[in-house]
This record gives structure tokens, C-alpha cells and sequence, in this order.
């Protein structure tokens, strides 16, 4: 049987009577290792290295493997969207991902996002993310359109960089070898995003666990 971590409902009062704020910014995604969050960094910094494109490189410290936005939510509805994810978690054994290849977003004429590329356990990683979707949408959050891509975000292109400078980064982006190391999937969190002058700051609002 599923259970919610203890320090879960904690974490919720806690951040609702420090912050005092009726919402919170949140989504749900998995976790990476520490491991994983290294070898973002070294293709983070060989990327950058050959390209000066104008772009926000993400610190691979705050990158997560995001299964679903929820956006702003009220602070009382955080147990909730976590019995969701319980729900969804439901018969779904821990996995292995792995990293693997580069890519960018839309296309090569207009690169506008970065990303390194997910592989391993795409079965499991789907269904998990199709559940949740089912399940947020039972609570009106509603579905995604879009069809769901695995991946880690590296870097957005900047609004006034030229149609040159992205084509220059998506050539050097899908022309560099990339495979990374593996990593268990052992749990389901749901996340806070908190925009801040530094950057955004994340915080578990609560975790499932898989089998």
C-alpha cells in the first residue's frame, strides 16, 4: 500500500504559515541524483564553451524531470493533488532511466531551447506521467495537449538572440555526442517553485514512493 511521507503534511503547514501565502507555484516531477546533476554539468560547460548564442543556461542543481505543471494551487489542495499522485503511482514499479543524446526545441532555423535527452525504462516513465495526468484532470487541473517528450531543459535561447546565433547552437547541440549515466526511480515528488531575484528555488512538498 502506498503511503505519503511522514514529514509531508509538516512541509505543507510549514511552508503556509512561513511564506503566508494562500498559493503555491507547483508541479510534479521526478528527482536526479546527484550523479546525474554532474554529468549535466560537464555537457553544460562544454556546450558553453564553444557557443556564445545568448542564452539563460540552467544550473543543473534545479533541474527535474518534470511529469506535470499544475501552476499556482491553494495551499489546502496540496494533500490532495498528492493522493492524486498516489493514485497514479498505483502498480507502477521502480525503473532505470538513463542519459542519453541532445536536442532542441522547435527545430534548427529556431532553436529556442536546449535539452539532454532521456532513455531507458520509456515504458514505466510514460504511463507514469499518463496516470498523473488522469488523475490531475479528475481534480480540474486540466491535461497537457502537447504529446509527452522526456526530457531535462539545459538552456533557453534569449528573445534577441539572432536567427544565425540559434541556428550556430542547434548545429553544435545535435552534433555533439552525449550519453550519460543511470539513475533509479524509486519516487514521485511533488515540487514548489519559488521565483526569487537568484533564480527559482525549489522545495518537496511531499513524495510517493513506487514499488
Amino acid at each position: 500500500m502506498r503511503s505519503i511521507d511522514k514529514t509531508t503534511y509538516a512541509e505543507i503547514h510549514n511552508t503556509k504559515s512561513e511564506t503566508n501565502m494562500d498559493t503555491v507555484r507547483a508541479f510534479i516531477a521526478i528527482e536526479l541524483s546527484d550523479d546525474i546533476k554532474k554529468e549535466l554539468e560537464e555537457i553544460k560547460s562544454v556546450l558553453m564553451s564553444r557557443n556564445s548564442t545568448p542564452a539563460k543556461w540552467v544550473d543543473p542543481q534545479s533541474i527535474h524531470l518534470t511529469l506535470k505543471f499544475l501552476g499556482d494551487i491553494t495551499s489546502d489542495k496540496v494533500a490532495e493533488v498528492l493522493d492524486g499522485i498516489k493514485s497514479g503511482v498505483d502498480g507502477i514499479s521502480s525503473f532505470q532511466i538513463q542519459l542519453a543524446g541532445l536536442g532542441i526545441f522547435p527545430n534548427l532555423a529556431r532553436t529556442q531551447v536546449v535539452w539532454a535527452g532521456i532513455t531507458g525504462g520509456m515504458d514505466q516513465l510514460k504511463q507514469l506521467q499518463k496516470n498523473i495526468e488522469i488523475e490531475m484532470d479528475k481534480q480540474g487541473i486540466p491535461r497537457e495537449n502537447r504529446t509527452f517528450t522526456p526530457h531535462l531543459t539545459l538552456a533557453r535561447v534569449r528573445n534577441h538572440a539572432t536567427s544565425e546565433e540559434r541556428k550556430r547552437l542547434g548545429d553544435l547541440v545535435t552534433g555533439t555526442p552525449f550519453t550519460g549515466g543511470a539513475m533509479r526511480v524509486d519516487s514521485v515528488n511533488l515540487m514548489k517553485s519559488q521565483l526569487t531575484r537568484q533564480g527559482a528555488l525549489y522545495t518537496r512538498l511531499g513524495s510517493i514512493r513506487l514499488e
